[in-house]
């Protein structure tokens, strides 16, 4: 015990201790399971709380030191005999009275009245004047009852020696909770009537600390008094971050805050630290539920319209009869199928909310017309539907069909859900109400889909099988007779409460008006029949493909390459009626000779002669009038004239002449020689030449042709020509020059030669 006198002196009679000396101390008497170093005791006093003081003076390095009353037994039972015990009691009821006002048992003569509670007037008689008391009645009796239970709390852990603080809440609170702690005032347990020992922890904490405001509750934090309320613009820049993504934590929106404003926040000239992220957590709660409606606006505007958006009006109350007002729309199944998932197209009455259901594998035209031709055969035919602008409803064979039924499309605005909402809701209710009862079932949304594939995951991983977390066993026809009995038997004969408490069964039975009805049931097939692509189809030289199979008919040939619009036949998918484009005019009915078993090559023979007679009667009328190229310029030209685009070219207004002008004017006006008097000619034209060193330029091809047609002109007269000019016209009328200027010479005649 020398090394420990050493380094502890009992003399001094301390009531607190260093985190060093206790560690020191620790060492000294090789205490077990304890820290031996410095960082070691002041993790462990920070956890189990232990009550300090600031250190007077800097002995040591000034800081903080520790009740040696408070500290745990295994130490407290080696200092014992060197220390004091009740005058450190006494002690640190002087240090209590510091913080509180009163001892925790200032009304204990001796040790054996320390179960006894602190009554509750004398309690809270000391209390420093605080602006906690100016408050209401019942948040100062929530303050006194706290203090009151504190109090009763220290002498219940004082009453057993040796008990550790954790021990002694958990215990303290089990008894309170069971009222079983005969000295708590039944005012008491009437204003808190439970409390865990986290709760009775954060109380006693808040007392050593001096913050006995912590005990009245909310006080001081009034609605937009706190410090994110006060700054400029950081109230905004909390909502602009909870608004922008949802998903922020709050960390990251301390981060911002820090950023922008710093470390130190100053409000009304004091300074305070940024809000902590507890802080923040709290007011982005609070906020969202304040601004309930206008959160859900900005991060969701669907469901701000679904579920926030005013409807104090009746958006169905000009409806009053049954067939007024159809609505349809199509959604994907919530369930899925031995060969994958399915759409679900609904219609529903509104006047008298019946519903129909149709299965289909793909959102199609043809889908939403079956739907349309089941129930137009049992409740009649509407006076209108109302569609969204799927493509399934504004096709071209959808439209043709509701305009052959003289039935009025509503289509509703893009993205507004609203103006069709009876049938949206209907949808919703099938999925809740029996997408959930069914094999296969998928979820209503991501979150339940998720859940269910990470069972799936799960049962992989143990080696079950899959079939036992999520059977796929229903067909599609399965899941349409599962709709049709759930829309006949349960939703049809369900009380409404749209209906004024009746079923829809009930509505329509109540009715004595008039329905319209089609009789004929093959014709309302025919109608409501149709093909993909807007049921127009190019006629191809092989045929007509609808669906994977060719139709044909000998009558096609006069219609290739045109676009037609296709019906199928309802009762015979081997059979389709082809109609002009605009869907109003029959031409012809084509048939799918692989299914019907029909020989293509007598069709195929059939339909070249009927191609060969439309051929020949075109070539006859295309040859009926002939047109040379001359008639087309002379046409143009006469078209030119008549339209008056013939306008006079601007004479010249000075004379303008040459030496060569001069001569071939006196050549001109020079006397005709005598065609008889060829030799005086001939001399003639030599003495000139000569005098004027002239010579004779070579013929041109036209002039050679002029001269083969003069020559052939003189032969047709009669006229004999010499043996020269025989041999030599002989041999030109062989060449390709002379056939190329005849073909020009037989269209445009002896003008062109003149030219």
């Amino acid at each position: 015990m020398s090394q420990g006198q050493a380094i502890y002196n009992p003399k001094a009679a301390k009531v607190a201790m260093s985190a060093r000396e206790i560690a020191r101390l620790i060492v000294a008497h090789d205490i077990a399971a304890m820290p031996r170093t410095k960082r070691g005791v002041l993790l462990l006093a920070k956890r189990q709380d232990w009550v300090k003081q600031k250190r007077s003076g800097r002995d040591g390095g000034g800081g903080f030191e520790y009740m040696v009353a408070d500290l745990p037994i295994v130490l407290k039972s080696h200092l014992i005999e060197e220390i004091n015990i009740d005058k450190i009691d006494d002690q640190v009821n002087a240090f209590g009275e510091r913080l509180i006002g009163s001892s925790p048992h200032s009304n204990s003569d001796d040790g054996d009245d320390r179960h006894r509670a602190v009554p509750m007037d004398a309690a809270v008689s000391s209390l420093p004047t605080h602006p906690v008391f100016s408050l209401s009645e019942n948040q100062q009796d929530r303050a006194q009852a706290r203090l009151y239970i504190l109090n009763s709390f220290e002498n219940f852990l004082r009453g057993y020696n040796g008990m550790g603080l954790w021990a002694g809440l958990n215990g303290f609170c089990g008894k309170y909770n069971l009222r079983r702690l005969d000295n708590i005032d039944d005012k008491i347990f009437a204003n808190i009537k439970s409390i865990s020992a986290r709760t009775l922890y954060a109380w006693r904490k808040a007392r050593h600390n001096g913050r006995i405001n912590k005990l009245t509750g909310k006080y001081g934090n009034r609605k937009g008094s706190g410090v994110i309320d006060k700054i400029d613009g950081l109230r905004d820049l909390m909502i602009a971050l909870i608004t922008y993504n949802g998903h922020l934590t709050a960390g990251h929106m301390r981060d911002q805050i820090r950023a922008r404003y710093g470390r130190i926040l100053t409000v009304e000239g004091a300074a305070f630290a940024i809000p902590s992220c507890r802080t923040i957590t709290r007011w982005k709660n609070d906020w969202i539920t304040s601004n309930k409606a206008d959160y859900v606006a900005i991060i969701n505007p669907d469901r701000a319209k679904s579920h926030y958006k005013v409807s104090f009006g009746d958006h169905y109350g000009w409806v009053s009869t049954p067939n007024q007002l159809w609505e349809i729309d199509a959604t994907p199944a919530d369930v899925m199928l031995e060969d994958g998932r399915y759409s679900v197209y609904v219609v529903i009455d509104v006047f008298t909310r019946r519903l129909l259901v149709h299965v289909s594998k793909t959102p199609r035209t043809t889908a939403s017309l079956a739907l349309i031709k089941r129930a137009v055969s049992d409740w009649g035919v509407p006076e209108t539907i109302r569609t969204d602008n799927g493509s399934d409803f504004i096709s071209k064979s959808f439209k043709m069909a509701l305009s052959a039924l003289g039935i009025y499309q509503d289509i509703s605005q893009a993205f507004t859900p609203t103006h069709k909402g009876m049938v949206e809701r209907s949808i919703g209710t099938l999925n809740r109400d029996l997408m959930t009862l069914l094999p296969g079932f998928l979820g209503h949304d991501i979150v339940d889909r998720k859940a269910i594939e990470a069972r799936k995951t799960f049962a992989q991983r143990l080696g079950d099988d899959i079939a036992k977390c999520n059977i796929i066993n229903m067909s599609a026809d399965g899941l349409q007779k599962a709709c049709d009995d759930w829309a006949k038997i349960v939703y049809q004969n369900r009380v409404h409460g749209g209906l004024n408490g009746i079923s829809p069964a009930q509505k329509i039975a109540s009715f004595t008006g008039n329905i319209r009805k089609i009789e004929d049931d093959a014709a309302l097939a025919f109608l409501c029949a149709a093909v993909d692509r807007n049921g127009e189809r190019v006629v191809a030289k092989t045929g007509i493909a609808i669906e994977n199979a060719t139709f044909i008919a000998a009558e096609m040939a006069l219609y290739i390459g045109q676009k037609v619009y296709v019906r199928l036949d309802p009762d015979d998918m081997g059979v389709c009626y082809i109609f002009d484009v605009t869907g109003q005019e029959f031409l012809f009915k084509a048939v799918n000779a692989a299914s019907l078993g029909i020989d293509r090559r007598a069709i195929s023979m059939q339909a070249a002669a009927i191609q060969d007679q439309q051929r020949n009667r075109a070539r006859k009328q295309a040859r009926s009038i002939k047109i040379k190229p001359r008639d087309l310029i002379d046409g143009q030209i006469a078209a030119a004239i008549d339209k008056g685009q013939i306008l006079p070219l601007p004479k010249a207004s000075n004379s303008y002449e040459t030496v060569a002008l001069k001569s071939a004017a006196g050549i001109q006006t020079a006397p005709e020689i005598s065609a008889d008097n060829d030799i005086r000619q001939e001399a003639l034209v030599k003495e000139i030449a000569k005098a004027s060193n002239i010579t004779n330029l070579p013929e041109s091809p036209k002039q050679r042709f002029k001269r083969a047609v003069d020559l052939q002109d003189k032969m047709m007269a009669g006229v004999e020509i010499n043996t020269s000019n025989a041999v030599w016209l002989g041999g030109y009328t062989q060449s390709s020059e002379y056939r190329a200027h005849k073909q020009m010479f037989d269209d445009f005649g002896k003008n062109w030669i003149e030219a």
